[in-house]
């Protein structure tokens, strides 16, 4: 199957979404342990 420049583009958009809110979750989980 043939995917297309917009597919991969897609898909490592995606990817890169799931990083940046896998990290956003890190900092906030962080940031209230360091409050307690």
């Amino acid at each position: 199957m043939y995917a297309s420049p917009l597919s991969i583009r897609v898909r490592n958009h995606s990817r890169r979404v799931s990083t940046t809110l896998a990290l956003f979750f890190l900092n906030v989980c962080f940031l209230m342990n360091r409050d307690w």
